[in-house]
């Protein structure tokens, strides 16, 4: 998995709590937090894609025990906002 990966993984896991925060609240926040969220959704599969490219992130290879830790915490975090929906 290369950095870019890794980035656009993360950003997605924040849009999806993005989303769910503005679904939850009301008002103006809702509005702006969904526009956000939708905004960072769509970054974050363009990365994901290959269409858009970071300059800035080298295109490196992450080593196979960061690699297990990214995809570690992902799980975690989808386990985590299952369990927080259940309840």
């Amino acid at each position: 998995m290369n950095r870019r990966s890794g980035l656009a993984l993360s950003m997605l896991v924040m849009s999806l709590w993005m989303g769910q925060t503005a679904l939850t609240e009301t008002g103006l926040f809702s509005v702006a937090w969904g526009v956000a969220s939708v905004t960072l959704t769509c970054l974050s599969g363009t990365i994901l894609a290959g269409v858009y490219e970071p300059e800035a992130i080298p295109d490196e290879e992450l080593s196979p025990l960061a690699s297990r830790i990214l995809v570690a915490m992902l799980l975690i975090g989808v386990i985590v906002s299952l369990l927080l929906l259940l309840l």
